[in-house]
């Protein structure tokens, strides 16, 4: 009997159908890795609604899996075998561009597709399989893969991407060190990872922002040992930083999506020659940002995108060391067929869940 792929395909905005698919064929260079499970991004909402050309396509951009085939080169330039657990970095680098070769390959802009990440390559590119929400996923010569240590559980090991953002951006872009102090301003999964993140790196205060509504978040931000959480509908961000800190912090993070005004509130909360490292997708412009005061405090705004390959490992590290509750953010499992019940659930569609983390696994 011959062997196949299944995958959840979407077809257009809000429609995904359960597809059988060829199996394909793994060059010397190349890889299959059997998919173990897929974390699920918020940016899969965004794009669970998108009508843009393109589809179809299989979505999923945080997977970890088995390499269930692999050819010689591969696995001699990845030190990988078959049998070994990886995680998939989601961004395709041409690796000879201006972007790769300093090192920034994150904003590389594509290897002949035009498009350089998983889940945006539609089925006609063959082999099709560009996307975790399916049971197998190609990897190119181009694709970059992480081993995982066998004993941890992949659904633990999907956190590389979020954690990965963390690091990224709440230490390195941050420039967080011991006794540094940190505002994250949102608290969704990438703000909790961001305050993980900066924690581990030894910052000395870090405070993390939600509504009212993410009241069980900013509650598990305190188990995961957080020292301010702030409910901005209830509260006054400067009051609380500067009542607790008597200063304004080394450097705030951005995570919140959609919400301008936050670029703003970080200038109100961040010391002279602080950074503001923006990281929330806003999908229009921040108006009211009181730009004299970044100039004459010489406050640093960075826009972040991606990860790197080194914060990668480094996140995997983190998510090894047992004793880093990052379990308690994962907050729902699904399996392959209920990829659009879980996006819904994620995106707050389903009354009386409480969602941080979502994962797909097709051990379910």
């Amino acid at each position: 009997m011959s062997k196949s792929v299944q995958a959840m395909v979407q077809t257009g905005p809000r429609a995904m159908e359960l597809r059988t698919l060829p199996w394909p064929t793994v060059g010397n260079d190349e890889a299959l890795i059997r998919v173990e499970a897929c974390g699920i991004c918020g940016s899969d909402i965004d794009m669970y609604d998108l009508d843009q050309p393109g589809y179809p396509l299989i979505r999923g951009h945080e997977p970890v899996g088995i390499v269930e085939e692999i050819g010689a080169t591969k696995a001699r330039r990845h030190g990988l075998k078959v049998g070994d657990r990886v995680a998939v970095d989601p961004f395709i680098r041409c690796g000879t561009c201006q972007y790769c070769l300093a090192g920034l390959g994150n904003l590389c802009r594509g290897t002949g597709t035009g498009i350089n990440a998983l889940s945006m390559i539609p089925l006609s590119v063959e082999p099709g399989l560009w996307g975790g929400f399916a049971t197998h996923l190609f990897a190119t010569s181009q694709m970059v893969l992480y081993p995982v240590p066998a004993d941890v559980p992949a659904v633990r090991a999907t956190l590389f991407n979020a954690l990965g953002a963390g690091v990224s951006w709440a230490v390195d872009a941050a420039r967080t060190r011991i006794g540094s102090t940190v505002a994250i301003l949102g608290c969704g999964q990438r703000g909790l990872t961001c305050a993980v993140a900066a924690l581990g790196a030894g910052a000395a205060t870090v405070a993390i922002t939600g509504l009212t509504k993410d009241s069980y978040k900013l509650a598990l931000a305190e188990e995961l040992g957080v020292h301010l959480t702030i409910d901005v509908e209830k509260q006054n961000l400067a009051q609380v930083i500067y009542g607790a800190l008597g200063s304004g912090v080394d450097a705030v993070v951005d995570t919140t999506p959609f919400a301008p005004q936050s670029i703003a509130d970080a200038v109100t909360i961040v010391r002279p020659a602080g950074r503001i490292i923006s990281a929330g997708m806003k999908a229009r412009p921040a108006d009211g940002i009181p730009i004299d005061t970044v100039t004459m405090n010489e406050i640093t705004i960075k826009g972040v995108r991606g990860v790197r390959a080194d914060q990668y490992q480094r996140a995997i590290a983190m998510i090894a060391r047992s004793e880093i509750p990052l379990h308690r953010l994962q907050t729902h499992v699904f399996g392959l067929k209920d990829v659009e019940q879980a996006i819904k659930v994620l995106g707050g569609e389903v009354p009386g869940e409480n969602p941080i983390n979502i994962v797909i696994s097709n051990d379910v």
